[in-house]
């Protein structure tokens, strides 16, 4: 029971931090990119292109690994799209930001409640995203560092996000450059909180 609330509430978090970042309009994440810009050129919802992108990584890390589809990678891929057009659409939607300091604001805010978010859910140790299998994926497959198999894989969503111009800004950058080692750092402290709860 611990591990289903720990998976949901950080699956909450993690897409109440992401649409957070999305409505700043201050950058958002490389695939939070790909799924805004898709969702502006060819319409549907980002929450939407979430699950059709997670789908497709999910084929493409069973390929890469020659391994059966993980389609409990897709229940939390489909969670995560349901929950951050359920913030867009209910909390976010009529929300107007009148300067750079409240943008900057908002971006801290989704950025602190992502990382939080990353460190309750793992504790879990349930059902990775598929964007999450994918690093893994093209590190067993190329025998890469865990550290270069992330780095391609950002690129790629870079690369995607430019190409269906996604929301790339000062704030991608500082997601791409920051967040795994605020994510290790919150994945160990939440720890000594999930190992007290028993």
């Amino acid at each position: 029971m611990k591990r289903i609330i720990f998976y949901l509430m950080g699956l909450v978090f993690i897409s109440l931090g992401a649409t957070s970042i999305m409505t700043s309009e201050m950058g958002a994440g490389a695939w939070d990119a790909v799924v805004v810009g898709l969702a502006n050129k060819f319409g549907f919802t980002p929450g939407n292109w979430i699950m059709i992108i997670g789908f497709i990584i999910m084929l493409i890390n069973a390929y890469l690994t020659k391994e059966k589809i993980d389609f409990y990678a897709f229940l939390t891929n489909f969670t995560i799209g349901i929950f951050i057009d359920a913030w867009l659409f209910l909390v976010f939607s009529n929300v107007i930001l009148s300067s750079l300091a409240l943008q900057g604001l908002l971006f801290t805010f989704g950025f602190l409640t992502i990382v939080i978010g990353a460190g309750i859910y793992l504790q879990a140790d349930f059902a990775p995203s598929p964007v999450d299998n994918l690093m893994l994926s093209v590190h067993k497959r190329f025998r890469l560092s865990m550290g270069r198999a992330r780095l391609i894989c950002e690129a790629i969503a870079l690369t995607l996000a430019l190409m269906v111009s996604g929301p790339i800004y000062i704030g991608t950058f500082i997601i791409a450059f920051t967040i795994g080692p605020c994510i290790q750092i919150s994945i160990k402290e939440i720890n000594k909180l999930y190992q007290r709860l028993g």
